[in-house]
């Protein structure tokens, strides 16, 4: 049975009736929605921060637990792009017993 099945059976019918069958209602539905979208995240990236996010109580919000996702991935696109970064290489160039960079070199005969 959905709870749109079910929230057509808890609905309060009463006038003037004061409970908040709709309220708790509307609450489960959301945490049914961000349950979802945690549990749908990879495994492997991010199993360990869905655990952490599950167990937090109350659930954080649908667009809370979105963001902490997305602040993740930054974390982990700025950690990978360090470590890809290419290594700094220098030329030099030996000219009649003296060093000169490349750009200060007139002699066209000088091979590197």
């Amino acid at each position: 049975m959905s709870l749109q099945t079910i929230s057509k059976y808890l609905l309060c019918t009463r006038k003037g009736c004061t409970c908040d069958v709709k309220a708790r209602l509307e609450k489960k539905r959301e945490e049914d929605k961000v349950r979802q979208f945690f549990m749908g995240l990879d495994d492997v990236l991010y199993g360990t921060m869905r655990s952490n996010l599950i167990a937090t109580d109350p659930l954080p919000k649908l667009d809370t637990g979105y963001a902490t996702i997305v602040q993740e991935e930054r974390v982990r696109a700025i950690s990978s792009g360090k470590e890809q970064q290419p290594k700094v290489v220098g030329f030099s160039a030996q000219v009649r017993g003296r060093y000169k960079g490349l750009t200060e070199m007139k002699d066209k005969n000088v091979v590197c």
